[in-house]
């Protein structure tokens, strides 16, 4: 949920920017396959977050419309945490610490890309 603000600047209506500021929460689940199938949580909670997009087509005309956007939205990043079972935190500390780190350099950027593809119709 958020809210946007689109601008035409150009003679082309097809093409426009959109700029805005969103809420909500994006949760995530991964599970290790190699390493004795850890399970860790990571979850984007921080809000409000920024967006920007650039779009092409869905004119603001009469009649049914196409358009795509490709844009990213702007986060503090992703909380992670290990979400497996009490014992194995025990047993594998170090290895689950450097998952978290190399979850949080691969996974959880503070940059989301954003890509949609809309169908409108003007009234």
């Amino acid at each position: 949920m958020g809210v946007f603000w689109r601008h035409r600047p150009f003679e082309n209506q097809n093409i426009g920017f959109n700029l805005g500021m969103a809420s909500g929460q994006i949760e995530n689940n991964l599970e290790d396959d190699a390493d004795d199938h850890l399970t860790y949580s990571v979850n984007y909670t921080e809000n409000p977050v920024m967006y920007l997009g650039v779009n092409y087509g869905s004119k603001p005309v009469k009649g049914l419309q196409f358009g795509i956007e490709l844009g990213v939205l702007s986060t503090g990043g992703a909380t992670v945490q290990y979400s497996g079972h009490e014992e194995e935190m025990e047993f594998h500390e170090e290895e689950i610490e450097a998952a978290i780190d190399d979850i949080k350099s691969k996974f959880a950027w503070s940059m989301l890309p954003n890509l949609q593809l809309s169908v409108s119709y003007g009234f």
